[in-house]
């Protein structure tokens, strides 16, 4: 008699870990990624300057231009007045000095 008693036990405990794992595949699929990408959309815009910002900065440094004071905003309305203008970040800030200040 006690073997079918354990069989049945054994059926119970297999449904049980196909369950949990069901579970924690969901979990891992749907819930860490959906996590995990909105964690790594904040940190990539939160506190840092984008790349573009960070090479005009560099390259206006390198020509002795000093970009100390000038926020993140006022750099990016300066590269977008140099692509409207066709010239280097550079060259439009040599043209227009009162741009950075």
């Amino acid at each position: 008699m006690p073997k079918p008693k354990r069989n049945w036990v054994i059926w119970v405990l297999l449904v049980i870990l196909l369950l949990t794992m069901a579970v924690g595949s969901y979990y891992i699929q749907n819930v860490q990624h959906a996590r995990l990408q909105k964690q790594q959309n904040q940190t990539a815009t939160v506190g840092r300057e984008s790349r573009t910002v960070q090479v005009a900065r560099r390259d206006l440094q390198r020509a002795d231009i000093s970009t100390k004071h000038v926020s993140t905003a006022q750099m990016q309305r300066v590269i977008n007045a140099a692509k409207q203008a066709d010239v280097s970040v550079v060259t439009y800030a040599k043209k227009h000095p009162n741009t950075l200040n």
